[in-house]
C-alpha cells in the first residue's frame, strides 16, 4: 500500500492532479475541503472512497483512496480531537488501522497543535496496541 500526506492548505479538487502522478492508494489530506465539494479537473482521477471529518466544509481532514481500498471511520472516534480520525482501510481480507493526522484545535488553546496528538495517542491507546496501525499526517511540530 502506498500512502502519503499532504496539507493541500485548501481547495484541494483544483491541486488533486499535482498528486495524482504518485499513484497512491490512500492520501491524508489536511485543510481540504468537504467530499460534497470536490469536483475535480477533467481527467483528474476519482477517489473510489473517502472518510471526511471537519467544522468548516471548506477546511477538514480528509482520507482518500485511489485503489478500491475501503476507508471506515472508526466508532471509537472521539469528535473533541477534531482532526485526528481513527480510520479502517480494508481490502481482499486485509486491514490497517490508520491515525490520519492533522494536529490542530482552535478550540482547544491549552493543546492546540501538539498536545492534540497527546491526547488522540491518550484516547486510542487501545487501538495502537493492533497490528497493522499506521500513524501519518501533519503533525503541526517546529523543530527549534
Amino acid at each position: 500500500m502506498k500512502i502519503a500526506t499532504w496539507n493541500c492548505h485548501m481547495a484541494f479538487r483544483k491541486k488533486a492532479g499535482l498528486i495524482q502522478a504518485h499513484n497512491l492508494d490512500i492520501l491524508i489530506v489536511q485543510e481540504c475541503e468537504h467530499p460534497g465539494k470536490l469536483v475535480f479537473n477533467p481527467g483528474v482521477n476519482q477517489p473510489t472512497d473517502i472518510v471526511w471529518h471537519g467544522a468548516n466544509r471548506n477546511k477538514g481532514l480528509a482520507v482518500i483512496s485511489y485503489s478500491g481500498y475501503k476507508l471506515t471511520l472508526l466508532d471509537i472516534h472521539n469528535p473533541e480531537i477534531k482532526t485526528i480520525l481513527p480510520v479502517l482501510i480494508t481490502k481482499q481480507n486485509k486491514e490497517y488501522f490508520l491515525l490520519a493526522i492533522w494536529a490542530f484545535n482552535a478550540m482547544d488553546p491549552s493543546y492546540k497543535y501538539v498536545g492534540q496528538i497527546w491526547k488522540a495517542l491518550d484516547y486510542y491507546h487501545e487501538l495502537l496496541k493492533r497490528e497493522n496501525v499506521i500513524i501519518a499526517g501533519d503533525f503541526n511540530s517546529n523543530v527549534f
